[in-house]
This record gives structure tokens, sequence and C-alpha cells, in this order.
């Protein structure tokens, strides 16, 4: 089972659950997944031992003969890759989205790929309270905007593993990059909270799942019964997706959680939260 933990607003508590699903759930074969590549910080609340790191790299088209300055791969580029100056192609990297057309289609085949560095994946055992499991970690390269290429590379990685239990962690926002990381879920648990911006990043977050057909329920973290609490249970029975757990809103939980420590004794209904979790990635939101 691939559960994807997500979010419309960034510091909801994405890797905060993860944390806790990890340790809390019924088996022991787990691969957490860390694709918030941009910033991810999984790591962080346990000791990890890095076993293997590998280089992601993407395809970018550059010029290696006489052009011709015919213009056929410009005119083909969808994303505006490359645009004619001189009399030659100049390539955006930053554009590109590594579809091959323009050196394919070039008539004079003076257009090749070449391999591009765009970030890192690294796989360790990561360790706490006795525990250990399986920690896949995406990087990003600093100036990079190729997240999506490094969150393929990490979910791959992941795959190879087959484990019972596949845990993502998401990029928050309702970007490529989050979609990137979401797709290929059984489910996808959406973090929110009882704020105005929470609740509004929610409603976008839970559209994009249903757009790309994804299962979605709803963790609602920092619950503390105000009026805004209300407002996102009835955006979930608008949107019909269950709000399948209540993390209470704690001074002592946020200390710790400073700290490097997730506080896992606090009082959730775990086995409960994942007869739902189980029922919503078969299909059954009820």
């Amino acid at each position: 089972m691939r559960i994807s933990i997500a979010s419309g607003k960034g510091g909801t508590g994405k890797t905060t659950l993860t944390t806790l699903m990890m340790q809390k759930a019924p088996t022991d074969s787990i691969i957490w997944v860390d694709c918030d590549v941009e910033a991810p910080d999984g790591d962080v609340f346990g000791e990890v031992e890095w076993r293997q790191e590998q280089v992601v790299t993407r395809q970018v088209p550059e010029l290696f003969g006489e052009c011709i300055g015919c213009g056929t791969c410009a005119d083909l580029c969808r994303f505006q890759a490359l645009a004619m100056a001189g009399g030659k192609p100049m390539v955006f990297p930053e554009l590109c989205h590594s579809c091959g057309v323009c050196v394919r289609h070039c008539p004079a085949q003076v257009l090749r790929e070449r391999p591009e560095e765009v970030g890192q994946v690294r796989c360790g055992v990561w360790r706490k309270d006795g525990q250990e499991h399986v920690y896949i970690q995406g990087l990003l390269k600093i100036g990079s905007v190729a997240s999506t290429v490094v969150i393929d590379a990490a979910k791959k990685a992941a795959a190879a593993g087959k484990p019972e239990l596949t845990l993502v962690d998401c990029p928050p926002g309702t970007t490529c990059s989050m979609v990137a990381a979401v797709k290929g879920s059984d489910c996808c648990i959406l973090v929110t909270e009882p704020s105005l911006f929470g609740i509004h990043d929610l409603r976008g977050a839970l559209s994009v799942a249903a757009r790309i057909g994804i299962p979605a329920g709803v963790v609602l973290n920092k619950s503390d019964g105000s009026h805004l609490e209300k407002e996102v249970e009835e955006l979930c029975q608008t949107m019909n997706v269950p709000l399948l757990l209540r993390i209470p809103y704690s001074r002592e939980f946020a200390q710790k959680y400073a700290a490097g420590n997730i506080d896992t004794q606090i009082s959730v209904d775990w086995p409960n939260f994942w007869l739902q979790v189980r029922a919503l990635a078969k299909g059954d939101k009820a």
C-alpha cells in the first residue's frame, strides 16, 4: 500500500504525521520516501545511517555542429525552451522538459542530448526509539527547477524495495511537484490546520486529488475546537471526503517538535485511523 501525505499549505504537519504513521503503523515493512525535495527534513526526527547515494540527471539539448538556421527545433518545442538567436538555437534548460523532440526532428542532426545534474537520491536506515525503517530522501540541487525528476527518481528507488507500506512525504502546495509525488498512490492524506489559510489551501489540494483520481482523506492537525474547525468539517462533507483524524493542539507537543522530537504518546486512536486508511485505499470512503 502506497500512501501519500500532502497539504495545500506548508507547515501544517505533513512530516509530523508521516513520522507518527511510520512509528504507529501495523507493519514493520515500511519505506519512507521524502519527496519534499526542496527542503527534505525527515532525517531531523531520527538518526539516519546513509548507505547509498545516486546523482539524478535529466537530458537537455545542446548544439554540436553547423546549424542551418531553419528554426525547426524552436518551432516544435511546446515549452519555449529553445529560441533562435543569430541564426542558432539558444537553449533555456530551466524550461526544458527533456522530451527530445528537438533532437529527433533536427533536419541537420546537429542537436544532441547531454545529462544535466538536477539533484540526488539518498537511501539509508532511519532509527528512533528502537525502530528501524528504510528512509529515502530526494534532494533538489540548488538552483534547479527539475523537482519532478528528483521526485520520480526517489519513488523509483522506493518501488524497488517492495515494502508492505510506502509513505510518501510530498511537497506542499498544488503544483507539478505535488502531483508528481501523489501520482500512483493508493490514497492521499491531506493535512490541514484550523486556520483561514489552511482551509483555503485544503480546498485546492482536495480538488487536485480529485482531478487525478486519487482517493483522499483529511487529517486535522492542531485541533482546538474553534469555529474554524467546524469549517474544515463542513468542507470535508461538501467534498465528500472523510475526516480521518484529529491531532489535538498541545504546547508540550510543539516544544518537543521544536527540539527535533515527535511525541508518539498523543491521545489518538491509531487502530481506528489505520482501519479508515485501508478502507480509503480500497476506494471505500464510508
